[in-house]
């Protein structure tokens, strides 16, 4: 089912209080629900402040409308919760009950959801306070998406009992760090997680350390930084949190553009060499090198740079960033194709597909064909 207002009007939720009706008069569709998208937007006021409460559930009639759609589900028997307990429920009281109601839901994806809200939830965390049972219609979920959130929302949510995918798009930071990490404490560690992606993150270094300790064995892990993020950052400090995953990751993708005022200080991530399940990754090469100005005008030995990689990779992506092809290749390569095919196959014996990303292409095709590397224009 997907529930699409993208009008105005949607802070008013007309299709998903619709689809709530239908499912507490007919609840045998709400057994056979499997697949929910919720998509709508919120309205400002000349404050900038969202609007969407007075509409949805603010003022005695919207209170009295949510009284008579609870009262109708326990005539059904299917929700006993009262209506204040919703309204301090997970962002909307109208979703709140409708999680309530469907037993069967393996994937839900949520669609701007205002990102200055705290959801508050009594679902998954509480800190200091009885939180009630968690929703049927969180109990089953495998997959879930959500864009525009905050940390301290969608943490509580990665604990979910059989979650396997969760993706977050423009995860913010907000809510105050250190209020953010201690409400970690209180969240159980996952054993289901397999798949983890943020993208669009805003995020430090501490608090994405934190996420990455509640999956115990995460399989993939997609981060993609927001380019207005204020950078105090730095590929090694990113690094360390990955190695909570070491003993699990087989897909590994960062993808960060970089200003050019924080190159000059940066340091690369070190080697990844450790990772010995990783199969596909896709890196920026500024992690991996760090500033082209760091290396002499002499040829550099291909050695160092395999090093630098795990030998079970089946699939590398390297962005170049601020680096030139011909810089990269002056850097790793060292002028001697017959050496860098011979340490490839060495160190990396089971890699089929090498791929350089880049937003600018130079009169390099020639070399990267010849070491059997694939050219990818960004855009």
């Amino acid at each position: 089912m997907t529930l699409k207002d993208r009008v105005v009007e949607t802070e008013r939720e007309r299709k998903l209080q619709t689809f709530l009706r239908t499912i507490i008069s007919r609840p045998e569709l709400g057994a056979i629900t499997r697949h929910l998208e919720i998509m709508w937007n919120d309205s400002f006021d000349e404050r900038g402040e969202v609007g969407c409460k007075q509409y949805s559930y603010d003022g005695d009639r919207a209170r009295g409308y949510l009284a008579t759609l609870q009262t109708l589900a326990r005539k059904k028997g299917l929700s006993a919760l009262a209506v204040s307990e919703l309204e301090n429920g997970w962002c909307r009281p109208h979703l709140s009950l409708l999680m309530h109601l469907l037993p069967s839901l393996k994937s839900l994806l949520l669609v701007w959801i205002r990102w200055n809200a705290k959801m508050d939830t009594r679902w998954v965390w509480a800190e200091d306070e009885y939180h009630g049972p968690t929703p049927v219609g969180l109990r089953t979920l495998s997959d879930l998406e959500i864009h525009q959130g905050t940390a301290y929302d969608l943490i509580p949510l990665m604990s979910l009992p059989t979650l396997n995918s969760f993706r977050a798009s423009f995860l913010y930071g907000a809510g105050g760090k250190q209020e953010i990490l201690r409400s970690m404490r209180s969240v159980k560690r996952s054993s289901k997680l397999r798949k983890l992606q943020l993208k669009f993150c805003a995020v430090d270094t501490e608090l994405l350390d934190g996420i990455l300790q509640l999956p115990e064995a995460l399989d993939t892990l997609i981060l993609m930084y927001h380019y207005s993020f204020p950078r105090h950052i730095d590929p090694s400090a990113v690094a360390r949190t990955f190695h909570h995953q070491i003993h699990s990751l087989t897909t590994l993708s960062v993808t960060d553009v970089i200003p050019p005022d924080m190159i000059e200080d940066l340091e690369p991530m070190g080697s990844l060499r450790d990772f010995t399940l990783l199969k596909t990754l896709r890196i920026p090469c500024l992690y991996l090198l760090g500033n082209p100005i760091t290396f002499d005008d002499g040829p550099q030995d291909c050695e160092k740079f395999f090093d630098l990689l795990p030998s079970s990779l089946v699939e590398l992506t390297i962005d170049i960033g601020v680096w030139f092809v011909t810089e990269f290749l002056h850097a790793v390569e060292g002028g001697n194709v017959s050496r860098w095919m011979r340490v490839r196959g060495q160190k990396v014996p089971y890699l089929e597909t090498f791929i350089m990303g880049s937003y600018d292409y130079d009169e390099a095709s020639h070399k990267l064909e010849a070491l059997e590397i694939r050219f990818k224009r960004l855009y």
